[in-house]
């Protein structure tokens, strides 16, 4: 265990285990770096295997401050374990907010990655659904502040997008709430306000991947590349990807279909023909710890959590 220090002053937790090429994990909203102990069991007696808790959770520092939390801030927070612990390159997982992590790690330092695994990242994609997904946010944001983590983990622990994993795994659930419950109320509210509820759609990217490759023809497709023609992407702002061109006010309107993923390592993951993005298709991307519903449907019994 060791604390390494962000390029902003945020001391952060971070673990590890094991020897190897490295894999760093970078944990969901619901979780922490606890998370992946199952994952660590496994990978560390090939890998160096890291994890570490974001900003706003402990033993991480607890920013006070909304202002210290964005989307931008958590890919370079991951960049910056990465130097703490002297790695040039790992492979990098993420799961749900995690995953989204990745996705801008991997846009913003392609060289730092042998390889991205972005898994349940779907959630609040669509365009269609964009402003719920905010709204929703924000709602869960009020209730950490105002409940408490302790309180409230009762609630967000049977939402719809927890509950499946109740009726799969009744113990992994409880050792999910449990450890949710411990969560800083502070620094859950700010970690919604701050990174979920302004973090850009999928396809604002995609609309971003396009115009980089326009600007450096088959740049993205060599391995090791920057997938920006002036090899790296300057500063995001708290609302969207800046360094696509998107507009700092509102989403960037894009058409519902997409070819595919563009990874660090350069490969493209094709959705299929006529298909929306792959890693978009929230409806159909639930996991065993984190299904995925698109629709509110407010008359059912269970709510959907981001």
């Amino acid at each position: 265990m060791s604390m390494i220090t962000t390029k902003d002053g945020v001391k952060l937790h971070v673990e590890e285990a094991g020897e190897g090429t490295p894999i760093l994990f970078i944990h969901e909203f619901g979780g922490n770096h606890a998370s992946w102990e199952p994952q660590i069991r496994y990978f560390s007696r090939r890998h160096r295997c890291i994890t570490y808790a974001a900003r706003g959770y402990p033993p991480s520092d607890v920013p006070s401050s909304v202002d210290a939390y964005s989307q931008a801030l958590a890919a370079d927070d991951a960049v910056a374990v990465l130097d703490g612990l002297g790695i040039d390159k790992a492979h990098i997982v993420g799961l749900s907010m995690g995953g989204f992590c990745t996705v801008h790690f991997g846009l913003r330092t392609p060289q730092r990655a042998h390889s991205l695994t972005v898994a349940g990242a779907g959630y609040g994609c669509e365009k269609e659904h964009e402003e719920y997904f905010r709204g929703v946010s924000l709602e869960v944001a009020d209730h950490f502040e105002k409940q408490g983590a302790r309180e409230f983990s009762k609630v967000y622990g049977l939402g719809a997008s927890r509950v499946q994993f109740q009726n799969k795994d009744l113990r992994g659930w409880q050792e999910f709430t449990d450890r949710l419950a411990t969560h800083s109320d502070r620094g859950a509210a700010n970690t919604m306000r701050g990174v979920q509820a302004r973090r850009p759609s999928f396809y604002d990217l995609e609309d971003g991947l396009k115009q980089n490759e326009r600007a450096d023809p088959g740049g993205g497709r060599r391995r090791g590349r920057s997938l920006s023609a002036t090899g790296h992407l300057p500063e995001e702002d708290d609302s969207g990807l800046r360094a696509f061109g998107l507009p700092q006010d509102r989403p960037h309107p894009q058409p519902r279909g997409a070819g595919g993923v563009q990874c660090a390592t350069g490969r493209v993951h094709r959705a299929g023909r006529g298909r929306p993005l792959a890693a978009a298709r929230s409806a159909r991307a639930a996991g065993p710890d984190h299904a995925h519903q698109i629709n509110p449907c407010r008359k059912n019994r269970w709510r959907s959590f981001p």
